[in-house]
């Protein structure tokens, strides 16, 4: 919650109000570290966005990943967006590497969540035989 205030605060000239853009993404990734669910797409935008930080798209990526294991509606329909039609960034696919190798794509994790089932069936139709279980 307080870092949507502080993103609030900061408004559309971040070049004046840089403090409160570094107090947001501090606070949001402070919530996302405790198990906050909405927090990972909140710091998804902000990477995304480039919000008191640089635009780092694989960052952002992965946060939306792992708001879709909170089950976010909001990370949930941001992914769908960029793997609408199985056209995917380079960075997507990096983000979906670096999540299936951070455990968030197991069979244990994705089973019953229908966007982490697509995702780790999309990311191991492209995968080496013998680089997964």
């Amino acid at each position: 919650m307080s870092g949507m205030v502080h993103k609030r605060l900061a408004g559309s000239r971040r070049d004046e109000h840089l403090e409160h853009a570094q107090l947001a993404v501090r606070h949001t990734l402070t919530a996302m570290g405790t198990g906050h669910s909405r927090a990972a797409f909140d710091a998804g935008v902000m990477a995304e966005e480039g919000f008191g930080a640089t635009v780092d798209l694989t960052r952002a990526y992965v946060a939306y990943i792992l708001g879709c294991v909170a089950r976010d509606e909001r990370a949930i329909a941001r992914v769908r967006e960029l793997c609408a039609n199985n056209n995917v960034s380079a960075h997507f696919f990096v983000a979906l590497g670096m999540a299936y190798d951070r455990g968030m794509l197991t069979e244990e994790v994705v089973s019953g969540n229908e966007t982490l089932e697509e995702l780790r069936e999309f990311y191991l139709a492209f995968e080496p035989p013998g680089n997964h279980p």
